[in-house]
């Protein structure tokens, strides 16, 4: 019953794991993953039918492994599955950025979205390329 498991964990005395590691979502480079796949939803409503289910699923796709890489990339403990993760993050991010550009040439992207499009990948992988050396 109830009070015997509160005397068992008592008389076990489990102090609870605290972690002092950032949370994923505390981490700059995270908050500028997050931003870019946000503006991407938010510009991708004016895309052609014809390029809405194709070319931009895939950025889509490829935003979202670049923010999970992130966040397993935070929890990670190893070193080396470290640098893997922020390093795949990182090329993840330079196919999503060549697909941008295709969008943008095939006229579905105005010039004022691909222009904050490639400010936005740029501080992003200026901000991965930190976290790397510092890892």
């Amino acid at each position: 019953d109830e009070a015997d498991y509160v005397r068992w964990r008592e008389s076990v005395n489990v102090q609870p794991t605290v972690s002092h590691k950032p949370a994923s979502d505390t981490l700059l480079v995270y908050k500028h993953a997050y931003d870019l796949v946000l503006y991407f939803y938010n510009v991708n409503r004016n895309v052609e039918r014809e390029f809405k289910f194709s070319l931009s699923e895939k950025i889509k796709e490829e935003l979202h492994e670049v923010l999970m890489n992130i966040c397993f990339a935070n929890e990670e403990v190893s070193k080396e599955r470290k640098l893997q993760l922020v390093g795949q993050a990182n090329n993840v991010l330079a196919s999503a950025k060549i697909r941008i550009r295709l969008l943008h040439d095939l006229k579905q992207l105005p010039l004022k979205h691909y222009a904050a499009f490639a400010e936005k990948i740029t501080d992003l992988s200026s901000e991965l390329n930190k976290w790397k050396e510092a890892i």
